[in-house]
């Protein structure tokens, strides 16, 4: 039993679990402006070494399952500032999403490594800011 055989059954009953408006999604999403054709895609994958019989194996990645709140301008949201540089702000409004997921190991196994995977289309293209949100509605990025 690994901790990759407990993650499969975890995510069979939290399915069952959750009602199904709050149910766990995989996490990719179509990036898209409204009314508009998909410019890309966003997804966190969880990545695990497969084995295939001979000494190595090759790695599996799909997207991991989270619970997400999707929030609108409609429901009071506030204008978030990212700071492209000392002396300048970008005001962002907009949707928002938020996502949580739970990933099972067990002590003997290292972690499940995430990616973040970022696809934009032939002749399209989009922005991914990385990072956290600090006081004040301030976004602060990772990088």
């Amino acid at each position: 039993l690994s901790s990759a055989d407990f993650a499969e059954y975890m995510d069979f009953h939290s399915l069952r679990l959750f009602r199904k408006e709050h149910a766990p999604k995989r996490l990719s999403y179509a990036v898209r402006r409204p009314g508009r054709s998909p410019e890309g895609s966003v997804s966190v994958e969880g990545v695990q070494v497969v084995q295939t019989g001979g000494s190595g194996g090759s790695p599996d990645a799909s997207p991991i399952l989270a619970l997400s709140v999707h929030r609108r301008e409609e429901d009071g949201l506030k204008s978030m500032r990212v700071a492209l540089d000392a002396a300048v702000d970008v005001t962002l409004v907009g949707e928002r999403y938020l996502h949580a997921c739970v990933l099972h190991q067990f002590s003997s196994e290292p972690p499940r490594s995430l990616r973040l995977v970022a696809r934009a289309r032939q002749f399209s293209s989009f922005v991914l800011l990385v990072g956290r949100i600090a006081p004040g509605s301030r976004f602060e990025s990772m990088a």
